[in-house]
């Protein structure tokens, strides 16, 4: 009896390998995943970005109201019609011009109006675009690098706040959240009287 059980045991083993072997292996869903899934932001293929010239501007909901809005409008046209890229690399334009302008309700300082259309042009990705107030560039903007810097900050309850950064080696350990005391040794108090003076001019 027990070398018949044996014999089964043994038969069934086999049995069980050689629909093992036959039958065709799954595909992994891991390793499917990650096939068919590239890392990082999705990349939009570029059939599937619109293009904006064709865009009707006088469709697009009103702003809200803001001493501001007027000057984001124009910036926002101005690089819809003047763009050499028609999908403005695929950025989504329109949501944008509404949800700047939404950050500019409640803002009546020019300097601080600027940012936020600064923050808006750099949606673009492109260290060439850049607001300046008129008149509002000082004798130490020749030290100041590119348009899109490493670090983005803000004045946030009467201090400089670091709100995004991608900077490397020693501005690396500056991360969002850390406040920001001075640049090149000059107190941000000092700049930010300079900007003030300078952006309120008649």
């Amino acid at each position: 009896m027990s070398e018949l059980r044996s014999r089964l045991a043994i038969g069934a083993l086999g049995l069980a390998l050689a629909c093992t072997a036959s039958a065709p292996a799954e595909p992994s869903p891991t390793i499917e995943s990650k096939r068919g899934a590239p890392s990082g932001p999705a990349a939009k293929p570029v059939a599937a970005c619109p293009d904006l010239s064709l865009l009707e501007v006088a469709s697009l909901p009103a702003l809200p109201e803001s001493p501001y809005a007027s000057t984001l409008q124009e910036v926002w046209q101005r690089v819809l019609e003047k763009h050499y890229d028609r999908t403005l690399g695929c950025v989504d334009w329109p949501a944008l011009r509404l949800s700047y302008a939404q950050k500019l309700v409640g803002v009546d300082d020019r300097g601080l109006a600027y940012a936020v259309i600064n923050d808006m042009l750099a949606e673009l990705g492109q260290s060439h675009f850049r607001l300046f107030a008129p008149g509002g560039r000082s004798e130490g903007d020749e030290r100041i690098g590119p348009a899109s810097p490493p670090m983005h900050v803000r004045w946030i309850e009467e201090r400089m706040v670091v709100t995004r950064s991608t900077a490397k080696g020693k501005l690396g350990a500056i991360k969002p959240g850390s406040t920001l005391l001075a640049v090149d040794d000059r107190p941000f108090e000092a700049a930010i009287a300079d900007a003030r003076a300078n952006t309120h001019r008649p």
